[in-house]
């Protein structure tokens, strides 16, 4: 007795069927975890960068400033009177200060910033800084020498001025300039 292979049906079993939606499934899992990485690195990436261009704005906002009170008897910090940002007119005026969130310097705050800060410290260059013993050499030609070193406890001549950029409590940039009592 023979078999009629023409009756007989052409397609999928359950147990290919079955296999292939398992293949499906574990392709998917592996290409969401791929998205998910993806956009994880994409969103610290671009806290990194922000973080830095809020650190930079602000250094360069200071450093902008007098290197020290231009009109009364100077003192280190904010002068009477100099109660907003808006107001300081020298770098040290900015010691200690904090915002939170970032603002422009009239006072309004930057859009999409919420639990984000900027802080700001600002110190005399001590004697031992590098900046004092530093000496740039070519080979054994000296190319350029530190500064001169003073005696302690007095203005060195130079401040040493850093701004601190932190997204919920965690610091994502701290940059760091110098301003110098030279025109």
């Amino acid at each position: 007795m023979r078999r009629d292979n023409r009756c007989r049906r052409r397609g999928f079993t359950l147990v290919e069927t079955s296999i292939s939606t398992l293949i499906v499934a574990v392709v998917l899992v592996a290409s969401m975890r791929t998205v998910v990485g993806v956009t994880r690195h994409r969103s610290v990436h671009n806290d990194a960068t922000t973080a830095n261009l809020l650190a930079e704005a602000l250094l360069t906002e200071v450093l902008e400033k007098e290197y020290k009170e231009p009109t009364a008897t100077p003192i280190f910090g904010a002068e009477a009177g100099e109660t907003a940002r808006s107001l300081f007119d020298d770098v040290d005026d900015y010691h200690g200060w904090t915002e939170t969130p970032p603002k422009h310097v009239d006072g309004t705050s930057m859009s999409a910033l919420s639990g984000w800060s900027r802080e700001v410290a600002v110190t005399q260059a001590g004697t031992g800084d590098p900046i004092f013993s530093t000496t740039i050499r070519t080979g054994t030609s000296i190319v350029g020498k530190g500064l001169d070193a003073k005696a302690e406890n007095t203005d060195t001549g130079v401040r040493k001025v850093t701004v601190t950029v932190k997204k919920s409590g965690s610091t994502l940039a701290s940059v760091t300039g110098l301003k110098t009592d030279s025109p």
